[in-house]
């Protein structure tokens, strides 16, 4: 099944399953209590399935294009030969994320608390750089007329500097011990999981250029699909 499919089916199973106790609530058939505690189940189930969606196939739909345009190994382009969805993307990023729950879980609640927290600091960066990224791609293009001006210019650098100060003060305020759940030597859990994420991305970035240099030497390049294969 594709993944589009899957959260159809689950809101259509949920729907019909609310409608028939729904229908059986009013003709006076269940309890009110045996209706609360299975429409809360089924809320909770629905809930969890929205969330093992909406983690991994945004990074897999990222990791597909990255692929692509060669920032990363090809492999991870793989298409479903039949729904044309980014196979090995993801089961990768799906293992990966069930993989660092399971972690995050063992070693400690409050670390698994500061990591959802500490997405923040990350959206705040990588959202901000490409605001900047934007002007800079789009810069022989600024003074051709005044909507390339505001669009491609102005907005993308107001952006990129707010974003920019909100990271900053994102650092400031979940930088003390008492601003997030766990701490070490005085600093707070949610700083050091971000930066720490950040600094482990620029590694990962620099190696990876040893091994794929086109991308980092030339920049965006236009994705090829190999012949005879399902690899885009």
């Amino acid at each position: 099944m594709s993944s589009g499919g899957i959260p159809r089916l689950l809101f259509a199973a949920g729907l019909t399953i609310a409608l028939g106790y729904s229908t059986a609530l009013a003709a006076g058939k269940i309890r009110v209590a045996q209706t609360s505690i299975v429409t809360n189940c089924m809320m909770s189930c629905n809930s969890q399935a929205a969330s093992c969606q909406t983690t991994i196939m945004p990074t897999a739909r990222a990791v597909l294009a990255m692929s692509a345009h060669g920032a990363i190994p090809r492999w991870f382009a793989r298409m479903h030969p039949r729904f044309r969805t980014p196979t090995t993307a993801t089961l990768v990023m799906g293992g990966i994320s069930a993989l660092f729950y399971v972690l995050l879980t063992a070693m400690s609640k409050n670390v698994l608390a500061d990591s959802a927290a500490s997405v923040g600091l990350l959206i705040a960066f990588y959202y901000g750089l490409t605001g900047f990224a934007c002007v800079w791609f789009f810069r022989r293009d600024l003074l051709t007329s005044a909507r390339a001006f505001l669009v491609k210019g102005i907005l993308p650098l107001v952006g990129g500097l707010a974003l920019l100060g909100a990271f900053a003060l994102s650092i400031k305020s979940y930088w003390p011990a008492a601003s997030s759940y766990s701490s070490f030597h005085g600093i707070g859990g949610i700083f050091l999981i971000g930066a720490g994420s950040l600094v482990v991305g620029v590694i990962v970035m620099v190696v990876t250029a040893r091994f794929l240099p086109r991308y980092f030497a030339e920049g965006i390049t236009t994705p090829v699909r190999d012949e005879g294969s399902n690899t885009l």
